[in-house]
């Protein structure tokens, strides 16, 4: 739904170009002035409260207290602004703007002190702030793919109301006509605005000059302002990057330029710097859209215009190819001209071959390929038999993917694969080069993969070329290991603090994991689009339109054993998920959860009961994956992202032993711990679950969850 929301949003607002597309220069050194707040001190506000004052405004409105009904006839008003001007006598009289410019400033911007009028009248007059997301809906049907207004909840006496900033970019233009400068976290943990006196040049931070801490602070101080801690919306350009930060701008220079290492490390910094306020201003109601990269109007531009603005973005991509970057595909089922294409864009190498035929076709081609083997898939003897009658095979490597920590221990890594391998009936000393030699020059290692003069010695000394465990092992000439024993330091370096990273407002209960029927549906049974595997088939998923029951407003699979319900709940705080049904998964009974979800890595739920589905979501809040059956449950922590531990390998390999007998107790051992690992997975040539709906990989449109609606 995003890019159509944000489309949707651009095309809604009536803007102009005068000053807000002004000056374009480079990004400046940097700021080195010290910074105080306004009133000349620091602005160290800790405080030994760790409770986020955000929990109040979220929490400020209880379900019993949404009584009004606003539907999709009803106005939701839509109120706009660009950032606001905190140096008016400045701005319109003192700096050198042309005349011209100051007519821009005084047609589409508010001063401070307009802005602060503006927001208390809407709230005197009973407007309350909702997130867009939950005024519009994306749905595909028989008419194609568009939105649809929804009916929200709201308190009685309520009015709904949309707030969003355009260009919150501070171009350099502002910063030279009485703007604030940038958005940065305080040491409250709260959003501040940089700001430098054009009187003075003294630099400070701010929570009164600009509109973004107006806002928070407005509703912090009038929590019934918002519902369900609803904020505002960010409509943002990319050509001289964001909230302040140059993480892009509307110039580049030579690769091979002196000042090219310089140019990078400073766009790299500034990306950094960004991402704490941009996951505060996410973690407190604000939300982000899409103007375009170079601030097109999409009410007046042709749609080759904006086609070449998207271009803009992939012209990103093809600096990698351009700089020798190293584009490793994920191309299945690919051949004949739907491979000369695909490799005419630029990937070199795939790991997902499913049958020789396929391998052949792809070494014929010029590309490099992955003979796989991990916990989830072990494809190698196939993948062999279509590489071992080629006349060369330097285009050879092999790899694992997805490889659990108990299958690291008790079976191998790379050995295993370079065992698996021989077995198939390639030779001995040809899969040890695959494994070394070929791999390191897949990935552009001049100094990796052979012992020689000029290389890391890096070397394992083996009994036999069979893929057993080694006898040694040296890293980088020093030996680690030997007869099985690690011979280094026990110490894992330093522990790091770890934050929880899932953020699921959209789940508080079983009644969350129900598939609900559209509202104002009342049959007894309804058709919906049943996700269904096709072995055998690029399209590795489909949709099967199937009739189920209705019960209490809700789909009732109790009668069918090969269904289950997923959930893809988006772990990063927007509050989107989408429920659907599947076939053939292999549940029998409770839930199984897992915040390793390829590519996005949602909270992805597969349940049969939505109880079970509850309390496994609200363990993963920690992070990992869970299985629950009948009201008791088994995890593991992942802290890290919610996809790696901190423990030592032994400990995780046995957390992952006994969240595997759970599995098999609820799938009849029919599932590993990962079973769910890619049905999140927009990539694919199928269709795959995500937050905002379902999504068909292979035309890369929606697919409704109900088949008659």
């Amino acid at each position: 739904m995003k890019h159509f929301f944000a489309l949707l949003l651009s095309a809604l607002m009536v803007l102009s170009l005068l000053t807000a597309c002004g000056d374009k220069t480079t990004p400046s050194d940097g700021d080195d002035q010290t910074v105080t707040d306004e009133n000349g001190g620091d602005t160290d506000n800790n405080t030994d409260d760790t409770t986020d004052p955000y929990d109040a405004v979220r929490s400020y409105w209880s379900e019993d207290q949404l009584t009004q009904a606003w539907g999709p006839d009803q106005v939701v008003e839509h109120l706009f602004f660009h950032p606001i001007i905190a140096y008016p006598q400045w701005a319109f009289h003192d700096c050198n703007a042309s005349q011209d410019q100051r007519y821009g400033l005084d047609d589409w911007m508010v001063t401070v002190d307009e802005y602060n009028k503006i927001l208390q009248s809407v709230y005197d007059k009973g407007y309350i702030l909702v997130a867009m997301e939950d005024v519009w809906s994306e749905v595909t049907d028989e008419s194609g793919t568009h939105m649809v207004r929804n009916t929200l909840m709201l308190p009685e006496g309520k009015k709904p109301l949309v707030i969003s900033f355009d260009d919150v970019n501070y171009y350099p233009y502002m910063l030279d006509e009485g703007f604030t400068s940038k958005l940065v976290v305080g040491d409250d943990g709260e959003i501040w605005a940089q700001c430098t006196d054009p009187y003075t040049n003294e630099t400070f931070l701010t929570k009164e000059l600009d509109a973004t801490p107006i806002l928070d602070q407005f509703v912090y101080e009038h929590p019934d302002f918002s519902l369900n801690g609803a904020k505002a919306i960010f409509s943002l350009t990319g050509y001289q990057g964001i909230l302040g930060y140059r993480t892009q701008d509307d110039r580049d220079i030579a690769a091979d330029s002196p000042d090219r290492p310089a140019f990078d490390a400073y766009r790299a910094s500034e990306i950094e710097a960004v991402k704490p306020v941009i996951e505060r201003l996410k973690e407190t109601g604000w939300t982000f859209g899409s103007h375009t990269w170079g601030h097109i109007r999409l009410d007046t531009k042709p749609l080759q215009t904006v086609i070449n603005d998207t271009e803009r973005m992939h012209s990103i991509i093809e600096e990698g190819v351009k700089r020798g970057m190293f584009l490793q595909g994920h191309a299945p089922y690919c051949t004949g001209k739907e491979l000369a294409a695909y490799l005419i864009g630029g990937p070199v190498s795939d790991h997902e071959s499913v049958s020789e035929d396929e391998v052949r076709a792809k070494l014929r081609a010029g590309m490099h390929i992955n003979l796989r083997a991990s916990s989830l898939i072990d494809s190698l003897s196939f993948l062999v038999d279509g590489c071992k009658d080629m006349p060369w095979r330097d285009f050879v490597s092999v790899c694992t993917d997805d490889v659990h920590a108990k299958d690291l221990l008790t079976v191998g890594h790379i050995n295993k694969v370079v065992g698996k391998a021989i077995a198939a009936g390639l030779d001995g000393k040809e899969v040890i080069k695959l494994a070394t030699l070929n791999a390191a020059r897949e990935y552009g290692f001049a100094d990796l993969g052979a012992i020689a003069p000029g290389y890391i010695a890096d070397i394992q000394l083996v009994d036999a070329l069979d893929g057993s465990r080694p006898k040694a092992v040296f890293v980088e000439g020093e030996l680690v290991a030997e007869d099985g024993k690690y011979l280094g330091s026990d110490s894992m370096g330093e522990a790091y603090d770890l934050p929880n990273t899932v953020n699921i407002p959209q789940l508080s209960g079983s009644d969350s994991f129900r598939l609900r029927v559209p509202e104002g549906y009342s049959g007894s049974t309804v058709t919906v689009n049943v996700m269904t595997p096709v072995p055998g088939s690029r399209i590795l998923r489909h949709v099967v339109p199937t009739e189920l029951p209705v019960k209490d407003g809700a789909v009732d699979i109790s009668g069918d054993a090969s269904l289950c319900f997923v959930c893809c709940a988006n772990r990063y705080g927007l509050g989107s998920k989408t429920i659907a049904v599947y076939k053939n998964f292999g549940l029998l009974t409770g839930a199984l959860a897992s915040t390793i979800s390829h590519d996005s890595h949602n909270l992805t739920v597969c349940y049969r009961s939505a109880d079970d589905a509850w309390l496994a979501a609200e363990t993963l809040r920690n992070c990992g994956v869970c299985a629950a059956n009948n009201g008791s449950e088994t995890h593991i922590e992942l802290p890290a992202a919610g996809l790696m531990s901190q423990k030592p390998c032994a400990e995780v390999a046995q957390d992952i032993a006994e969240v595997q007998k759970a599995v098999d107790v609820i799938s009849g051992g029919a599932l590993t711990l990962l079973a769910s690992a890619i049905i999140a997975l927009p990539v694919l040539p199928s269709v795959v679950i995500t937050d905002m709906g379902l999504v068909d990989g292979t035309t890369q449109s929606f697919v409704p969850v109900f088949a008659d609606m």
